[in-house]
């Protein structure tokens, strides 16, 4: 699939979830529910096959051997796969320029007033804000850093 069928994909869900946001609703709890489901027998078929071999294999010293050494290659190899991919996956860069200590708390309250905080929530929330912003410069003993907790600030728009 590329970028612009998952677009057109997106666009269709999307008029599918306005058209009637019920039906939309069932329709995603029964295939997240089934494929939890499916998932669940997965893992419980799995385990009941290596519970199986392994007892299997304890009663018979000469294979006994083998199917251990099977069984942590079968264990070993996908969580080696896995690791190496999470290791390799490529995230772009941030965009955007570098804030400056000054407009830090500006672009923060910015953002929440944009949202349609209410003027004096926002001044809260700034303040809570620049709070922990001096919490942690006198814990830490590190000098301020405005792009350290920037990417927080984006999931306490609404706040």
């Amino acid at each position: 699939m590329n970028h612009d069928q998952f677009e057109g994909l997106v666009r269709h869900y999307e008029a599918a979830s306005e058209h009637n946001p019920a039906a939309f609703r069932r329709k995603v709890v029964l295939v997240t529910s089934s494929l939890y489901i499916f998932l669940l027998l997965l893992i419980v078929v799995s385990t009941l096959l290596l519970y199986v071999g392994v007892q299997w294999a304890s009663h018979r010293p000469s294979i006994g051997t083998f199917i251990r050494v099977g069984i942590g290659v079968l264990l070993l190899v996908p969580l080696i796969f896995i690791s190496l991919k999470f290791l390799l996956i490529r995230l772009d860069p941030p965009t955007g320029r570098e804030l400056t200590r000054e407009e830090a708390l500006k672009v923060f309250g910015d953002r929440l007033s944009a949202a349609g905080l209410a003027p004096k929530a926002v001044v809260g929330a700034v303040m809570r804000k620049l709070a922990h912003f001096i919490y942690g410069v006198v814990k830490s003993g590190k000098p301020f850093d405005a792009s350290y907790g920037l990417p927080i600030l984006d999931f306490q728009d609404g706040i």
